[in-house]
């Protein structure tokens, strides 16, 4: 005799379903969204020239500050996206945009900074290396987003400085 599984168990079971389907939704995805409401780069920008005038642009961080700075500049950034109003700006996107874009439903939970990390060219011990969230204690409803603040792409004989893979390459 096999018994019925319970409420919960059902629930459990629906959840992880609903998970693993997200994941296909969410596999390597490069998503559009209104960059004049959602101004993540203005903002990260403003903060970085509030706290290093000398930083001419996000593109030119690298000319503008020595590396030990612009690693410094990084952490501070981190520190400003907990601001109450760049924090409503992540939870106003996430909500209107990154849940129904990408299949996410019920309460959603937001990491209360956002890693900002400067990538330095010419630097390879410096490039963060392809890994998923898990790696790093993460659970496995957990979800990733890289939005770069600046333009990532490259001409085909250049490496891209971010690539993105699909969920069975990796």
């Amino acid at each position: 005799m096999v018994a019925a599984p319970s409420s919960a168990e059902t629930t459990g079971s629906a959840r992880r379903d609903a998970l693993e389907a997200s994941l296909s939704q969410w596999d390597a995805r490069v998503l559009a969204y209104d960059a004049t409401r959602f101004d993540f780069a203005g903002r990260i920008l403003a903060v970085a020239q509030r706290l290093r005038p000398d930083v001419r642009s996000l593109e030119t961080i690298h000319e503008d500050l020595p590396d030990a700075a612009a690693y410094a500049l990084s952490k501070d950034l981190c520190r400003a996206t907990r601001e109450p109003d760049f924090a409503e700006m992540v939870r106003r996107f996430v909500v209107d945009v990154l849940a129904p874009e990408s299949g996410l439903q019920g309460t959603l939970a937001v990491q209360r900074f956002l890693n900002v990390r400067i990538m330095l060219p010419d630097q390879p011990q410096a490039v963060f290396p392809f890994h998923t969230g898990l790696l790093y204690g993460h659970g496995p409803a957990s979800r990733s987003l890289w939005l770069p603040l600046t333009d990532v792409r490259a001409p085909e004989s250049w490496p891209a400085s971010l690539q993105l893979i699909a969920l069975a390459v990796s």
